[in-house]
């Protein structure tokens, strides 16, 4: 009996340690989660002022950035208007430069257009009037013996040079246009008659009597050929000797 007693209290002794310590537990563990929960909220704050300071520091970079590209876009716009505004200007003075290059400058007239090409400086290429190619010193020669005075010489040297050419300008200007009608008449009319006539006519004949020179050339060849030959065999065996009586 008393070992039943002894085995009752100490199991009584256990179970009263045991409820007696389960309230210390739940204590330590509610002080657990308290701490946990502080420094989850400690962490959480921390973090979150990381995070915030993170976003603030992105926010400044994005700002920084969002000035930089507003800037870049207000240069980018101020460099186009400026180029919009430069090319409108050069337009405007090409266009300027056109209309005053089209106030200025002439047409060429159907004389210049049509004589293009032509030497104005060697008018005689084919050297037709070289015989009256005449100078001062062709016409008018002083001798060494006799000698004007050198101002005279000049001045007749001009004169005779002076009158020549303004004189053969002047009935050039009087008779060039004529002479030219007369003379292109003229040699239109000799072209004309060369290419619509003779040359033609003249091929026309050569046609005609090529039958007649190839008849008479084979009559010839057939008939007097033979005779003419045999008679300068015959002929070719007389010998001529002359004697002195």
């Amino acid at each position: 009996m008393d070992s039943v007693k002894e085995k009752g209290s100490r199991s009584g002794s256990r179970s009263n340690l045991n409820e007696s310590t389960i309230p210390l537990l739940e204590d330590d563990l509610e002080k657990e989660r308290i701490e946990l929960k502080d420094k989850a909220s400690t962490g959480g704050n921390s973090e979150e002022e990381k995070d915030d300071s993170k976003t603030e520091k992105q926010d400044g970079d994005g700002g920084a950035a969002s000035n930089a590209d507003d800037e870049a876009a207000t240069n980018s716009a101020v460099d186009q208007e400026v180029t919009i505004e430069g090319g409108k200007s050069s337009k405007k003075s090409k266009k300027n430069k056109k209309e005053d290059g089209k106030v200025h400058q002439r047409q060429p007239s159907c004389v210049n257009t049509l004589s293009v090409g032509l030497n104005l400086l060697d008018r005689d290429e084919k050297h037709i009037n070289d015989h009256i190619n005449i100078q001062f010193e062709d016409v008018i020669c002083e001798p060494d013996s006799s000698h004007s005075f050198d101002g005279l010489w000049r001045l007749t040297f001009v004169v005779f040079s002076c009158t020549r050419l303004w004189s053969y300008r002047l009935l050039a200007g009087v008779f060039a246009l004529p002479c030219a009608i007369f003379w292109g008449f003229n040699f239109a009319l000799l072209s004309c008659c060369n290419v619509w006539a003779i040359t033609p006519g003249m091929h026309l004949l050569q046609i005609n009597l090529h039958f007649i020179k190839r008849v008479w050339s084979l009559i010839f060849r057939t008939i007097f050929d033979p005779i003419f030959q045999s008679v300068g065999m015959v002929l070719s065996n007389i010998n001529v000797q002359r004697t002195n009586v």
